[in-house]
């Protein structure tokens, strides 16, 4: 029965640390074959990417620049559907100088 729920402990960790796994290798991928395509090296851009985040400095630069975008994508996904009717109601009656139309 122990050696069944450590089976079971490690499937889930295994397919909890698949997906991120699939999606790095597939940016990595994906990216290198751009700037392959666009006649740069990979590892020369990999590499510099490396050196500009080796530092405490840079990536609380990183984090300080892309937390707004974080925000505001947040604020546009969570914002509230309002059924917001530019028309006025229909108990207020609304003069017109167009001939031929009624309000009322």
């Amino acid at each position: 029965m122990a050696e069944m729920q450590k089976q079971r402990w490690i499937s889930r960790i295994w397919r909890a640390l698949l997906a991120p796994l699939i999606a790095a290798v597939s940016a990595i991928l994906i990216s290198s074959i751009a700037l392959l395509i666009s006649g740069n090296s990979p590892v020369e851009a990999f590499g510099e990417m490396w050196r500009t985040i080796d530092s405490t400095e840079s990536v609380v630069l990183i984090i300080n620049r892309s937390v707004p975008l974080y925000i505001s994508g947040v604020a546009v996904i969570s914002r509230p559907t309002t059924n917001f009717c530019w028309l006025p109601p229909e108990s207020v009656s609304i003069g017109t100088s167009m001939p031929g139309v009624r309000t009322s």
